[in-house]
């Protein structure tokens, strides 16, 4: 799942994620929604995260953005996966940088690096 998996979260129609609950400030007022903050990743996409803020001392809280986080991660551990199977198939990095301009825009010097930072965080049994 892409949501958090609670129920603390909600979509609004402005296409924002943003907290149900009500968060109070410090100085005791209930803070009210106040907009939004984008989260991006180039090629990938970005949301919309919503924050609030205290209408009495002016201070923001910005929303939890680990979700997006998590994400991001899996989908490099996807990206790290097919990368070691076409290398372990001989393919070719110019090849491979082929196949990921149709998946995900990288170059041949990105993928490159990202095998060898793989290959040098592996663990051997």
């Amino acid at each position: 799942s892409v949501l958090p998996e609670s129920n603390d979260y909600e979509y609004t129609s402005d296409k924002v994620f943003r907290l149900k609950k009500t968060i109070t400030c410090s100085c005791g007022t209930k803070m009210v929604h106040n907009g939004y903050d984008y989260v991006q990743r180039k090629h990938l996409g970005k949301i919309k995260v919503g924050k609030h803020i205290c209408p009495n001392c002016g201070k923001q809280y910005h929303a939890d953005k680990s979700f997006w986080k998590t994400l991001l991660a899996d989908f490099e551990s996807k990206i790290n996966d097919l990368i070691l199977i076409l290398r372990y198939s001989h393919v070719s990095w110019r090849d491979i940088s082929k196949i990921f301009s149709y998946i995900f825009p990288l170059g041949k010097t990105k993928l490159m690096s990202l095998f060898n930072r793989l290959i040098k965080n592996f663990e051997y049994p």
